[in-house]
């Protein structure tokens, strides 16, 4: 949502030399329209891992790479039918198994992964702003419309595992200061 109204308003300030409301009518209609998606979306998600996880870790990544491929390939193919929303629902499993991954190994406790994930994700953004802005470039988003297609998806990965990293970093370093 940040990043949405970081660029909106990047949009605006360089190609309008104006100062609009618009991006926030945006997000309010975006909050009234399609918000309830992620909460179907990961209720099916979660339905569809509970078996995966259970299964060995070869047959874990197959399936999960089979699901994530069929989202991505459904929105080519059946753009205009998204029943159950469930588009999104194989989009998301996928994540639900990397932040298995993160809690099995612990990696929010590793603060040199953190600060250089916080660092990388956020020149990434910078990036995938100025690109927005030229119109160069899609983000990737996933809300209640999919944005994400083979072009952008790996960055769409990495935007969401760095910025998992970049909040906890953030929680972790705000905890700090609050005990200083």
């Amino acid at each position: 949502i940040l990043l949405f109204l970081f660029s909106e308003f990047f949009k605006l300030i360089v190609f309008s030399n104006t100062f609009s409301l618009l991006p926030f009518y945006k997000l309010i209609t975006w909050v009234a329209n399609g918000a309830p998606w992620f909460i179907m979306a990961m209720f099916l998600a979660k339905l569809i891992y509970w078996p995966i996880a259970r299964m060995k870790w070869e047959w874990q990544l197959l399936l999960l790479l089979i699901i994530y491929l069929s989202g991505l390939l459904s929105h080519y193919y059946i753009p205009n039918y998204n029943y159950a929303w469930f588009q999104h629902t194989f989009l998301l499993i996928p994540y639900l198994f990397i932040g298995r991954l993160i809690r099995i190994y612990c990696l929010w406790d590793n603060l040199k992964l953190l600060r250089f994930s916080a660092i990388v994700f956020s020149l990434i953004i910078i990036l995938q702003v100025f690109l927005s802005s030229l119109e160069i470039y899609v983000i990737p988003s996933h809300d209640h419309s999919i944005c994400i297609t083979f072009e952008n998806f790996p960055i769409h990965v990495l935007n969401s595992i760095l910025g998992t990293f970049f909040i906890i970093y953030i929680s972790n370093s705000s905890i700090i200061i609050m005990n200083i």
